[in-house]
């Protein structure tokens, strides 16, 4: 018998970022009215979750779980990171949404673990996290 989680890894990761997409073009160009709007979110939602599960397959392992056991430190710290990468970005003249959305991620997650090593160094994290 087989399993959701085999059935899920079965799907192809190009049909499963097609899918996301399309969808996701629907929710914000369709002209729907406000019940259908929050069907069609249902469904970003989901073709988001199942994208996100095909392509975990392609992620290190290890990392991720580590990201995952300190994902209380990364929702504590991340919006300083995110939001300070924004305004550096913006002073320095940079403005491409693309730009600002991948460095506030990376910067969004980096940044949290950055400071956690350095509590743990200093034998603070027990105290702080």
């Amino acid at each position: 018998m087989l399993n959701i989680g085999d059935a899920i890894n079965k799907i192809n990761t190009i049909i499963s970022l097609l899918v996301f997409i399309l969808v996701n073009l629907i929710y914000f160009f369709a002209p729907v009215s406000l019940e259908a709007n929050n069907l069609i979110s249902f469904f970003v939602a989901l073709s988001g979750i199942i994208f996100i599960i095909s392509i975990s397959s392609y992620l290190n392992i290890s990392m991720v779980l580590y990201i995952g056991q300190n994902s209380m430190v990364i929702y504590l710290l991340h919006l300083i990171f995110t939001s300070g990468s924004r305004i550096l970005l913006l002073e320095l003249g940079v403005d491409d949404l693309l730009i600002q959305i991948v460095l506030g991620v990376f910067m969004g997650i980096v940044g949290p673990i950055v400071i956690l090593i350095c509590t743990k160094y200093l034998r603070l994290d027990k105290i702080l996290f």
